[in-house]
């Protein structure tokens, strides 16, 4: 056969043959497990499920194949869990028979990019104390042990004595929802705040481990009750925790990209799991191109083993420690490790108007975020990637010299930030008075 413009050889005839019937062989394999599910059990609930991340190359063809999964026989055996046309992903349950052909119905659709597992995180607490009342002028906080070491109250006296001018900046909590109701968090609502499990933006905290991190970062000081916050802050809650099945990959994707498009300055991730998922790097990476600062949970396993989202390059990942400065025996450490912060003991305010004490590397994270959070505070002028590298080069390093993998930079000194802050803040003002 001659070859021309639009005339295929024998070799690429060969090769489309192939591809038709394999692509009909399993259409063919997927009609036959859709007919045998639907004529066993309308219900589905014989077939095991399985929980996957379609990723397309565009909004558009997303939404194309959102069409097609919503006609047969794709809706025999598929359910729709979340979509997100800026993130080109729909998350679904599959129902199926057979666990090594699962994936292959959806290679069919249109615009398709890949498929991956969608990952379950974990919030990372390793321990709780009874919760109790507490009613007095912030009467939790001689024991808040993290805020002196840190040395926030020292910052707080620091930043009236200079009267520099207060940011109004928002810390969003991707977490198991927060408790705006409770007398520490009231007036700290953020009105973006979105529960993405249930698809309402009411929001509530039936865990309590969101409530916990949103008081170690925003509880009220000196209002008469409970316990002393790092930063004033408005708090907007991205809800992406289930009850018995965790975060979801695709709900964390979600609550980050959600966060960084409502404008947070700091967006703190207490949870985490062993495996990497793509959809939530990207959304990770889109919000540090939106100018957000990422910080997260190293992990409670005692080990370097690989957690996500702390090893992404584009978060701040934070290890514990305890009061004497050592690190916490549950804590992760290795090469990711860039900062650490008080993650034991560590009080903060419990759905039902009481507190508690709660141990991990979440409670650490918070830390961290609130003084990110009080220091960018300080001045309009600074960007994420300026607040990361003041607070890594203020830290107080009591490992070995530089970063390790134990303790990373160190822990967070708010004081020697904040005056690092304040002659950035001198120094401009005279570069401008010169000019």
């Amino acid at each position: 056969m001659e070859l021309g413009d639009g005339i295929l050889d024998e070799k690429q005839i060969a090769q489309r043959i192939v591809r038709v019937f394999f692509l009909c062989h399993i259409w063919f394999i997927f009609v036959l497990l859709c007919a045998s599910g639907a004529g066993a059990d309308t219900s589905l609930s014989h077939l095991p499920e399985y929980h996957l991340i379609l990723q397309f190359y565009s909004g558009e063809e997303m939404l194309a194949a959102l069409d097609l999964l919503a006609q047969d026989p794709y809706n025999q055996t598929t359910t729709v869990d979340l979509i997100s046309c800026d993130l080109a992903f729909i998350a679904i349950t599959a129902h199926s028979a057979s666990p090594h052909q699962v994936r292959d119905p959806y290679f069919l659709l249109p615009g398709l990019k890949q498929i991956s597992d969608d990952e379950i995180r974990w919030p990372e607490t390793v321990s709780t104390e009874e919760a109790f009342e507490a009613s007095v002028n912030d009467p939790l906080f001689s024991q808040q042990w993290g805020l002196q070491m840190m040395q926030v109250p020292q910052t707080w006296e620091f930043a009236q004595a200079t009267y520099l001018p207060r940011l109004n900046l928002t810390v969003a909590v991707v977490d198991t929802g927060v408790d705006f109701t409770h007398p520490d968090l009231l007036g700290t609502y953020h009105a973006a705040s979105y529960d993405w499990v249930h698809g309402t933006p009411r929001i509530i905290d039936t865990n309590g481990h969101g409530t916990h991190l949103a008081g170690i970062i925003a509880a009220t000081t000196n209002n008469f009750m409970g316990m002393s916050g790092i930063a004033p802050v408005l708090i907007l809650s991205e809800t992406v925790y289930k009850e018995g099945v965790g975060i979801r990959a695709s709900y964390s994707a979600m609550g980050i990209y959600h966060a960084a498009q409502a404008g947070a300055e700091v967006i703190v991730l207490g949870y985490g799991g062993k495996k990497y998922s793509d959809i939530e790097a990207q959304a990770i990476s889109y919000a540090k191109k939106q100018g957000s600062l990422i910080i997260a949970s190293a992990g409670n396993d005692q080990s370097n083993a690989s957690h996500y989202p702390s090893d992404l390059s584009d978060v701040i990942c934070v290890g514990s420690i305890s009061q004497t400065k050592s690190t916490s025996i549950f804590s992760n450490y290795g090469i990711f490790i860039e900062l650490v912060a008080p993650g034991q003991n560590i009080y903060g305010p419990e759905p039902g108007l009481k507190y508690s004490k709660k141990t991990g590397t979440s409670q650490a994270a918070a830390g961290v975020a609130g003084v990110a959070a009080l220091i960018w505070s300080l001045d309009s002028n600074l960007a994420a990637k300026d607040v990361r590298t003041i607070l890594t080069e203020t830290a107080e390093n009591f490992g070995k010299e530089g970063r390790d993998i134990y303790f990373g930079w160190g822990y967070p000194n708010s004081l020697r930030a904040a005056e690092l802050v304040l002659s950035q803040v001198l120094q401009e003002t005279a570069d401008e008075s010169s000019d």
